[in-house]
């Protein structure tokens, strides 16, 4: 139950590992990553070398559990085969990294972590040698020589870190005021007195000689409201009457 619970804690480091490092794939190859030609910082290979160092400390433990107990049946070294290979990738991607770094202040400590750990993983590759359930499968074990030289005699330089871009300057929004603070704020609007003159209409402009309900445009026709036959009648009866 212990080596699955810390195999377990392997494998949530792992997953953490690759969310802040996308560029590396899952079996961290650093032949695989090499080929891409990301751009990194010597920042982001520092942290990067912290995390792979947490990570092969966690196999080392999964690898002693298993390796350590007295009857090595095949349920428990058939893991090993798994841990052998990430632990060797691990392995040589920190190898990579530390030698990139060597020539940066602040890498010593690092460095040391790496030597401190090197026998164990040495150790755990000889014991794998030692398993005939591993030789059987076929499986290349690694054999590793004397410690790698990471030593840097010239003099070191300084990590700079990457500057982060300028942000454009966003000006604040103007303080909304609430309503019932506006009102008697402004002046009160005051309706211009306009005086309407009406034009003069059409009868008064032409002048009396234009009736209503006549066109001015037409020449008008006259009409004798007498006929003639009545008209002498008419003229001899006035001057009757006149007389």
């Amino acid at each position: 139950m212990a080596i699955n619970l810390q195999y377990l804690h392997f494998l949530c480091g792992k997953l953490n590992f690759h969310k802040a490092y996308t560029d590396i794939d899952g079996s961290i190859d650093i032949l695989k990553f090499q080929q891409k030609r990301v751009k990194t910082t010597p920042k982001w290979k520092f942290n990067c070398c912290v995390h792979l160092i947490e990570l092969q400390k966690s196999l080392l433990i999964v690898e002693q559990r298993i390796l350590n107990t007295g009857d090595l049946n095949e349920c428990k070294v058939i893991p090993i085969g798994p841990i052998l290979y990430e632990s060797f990738n691990i392995y040589n991607f920190v190898v990579s990294l530390l030698k990139n770094l060597a020539e940066y202040e602040g890498t010593e400590e690092l460095i040391n972590d790496f030597n401190t750990q090197f026998p164990f993983i040495q150790k755990f590759y000889f014991q794998c040698t030692t398993i005939p359930y591993i030789s059987r499968l076929g499986i290349k074990v690694p054999v590793l020589g004397d410690i790698p030289n990471l030593t840097h005699t010239g003099p070191k330089k300084k990590m700079k870190e990457k500057k982060p871009k300028p942000q454009p300057v966003v000006e604040p929004l103007p303080e909304v005021r609430p309503l019932t603070e506006l009102i008697g704020f402004f002046p009160p609007l005051q309706t211009p007195q306009i005086q309407i003159e009406h034009p003069p209409s059409l009868f008064q402009s032409i002048g009396p000689i234009v009736q209503p309900g006549v066109n001015p445009f037409v020449k008008p026709v006259y009409v004798d409201p007498f006929p003639h036959e009545d008209r002498e009648a008419l003229q001899e009866e006035l001057e009757n009457w006149n007389n």
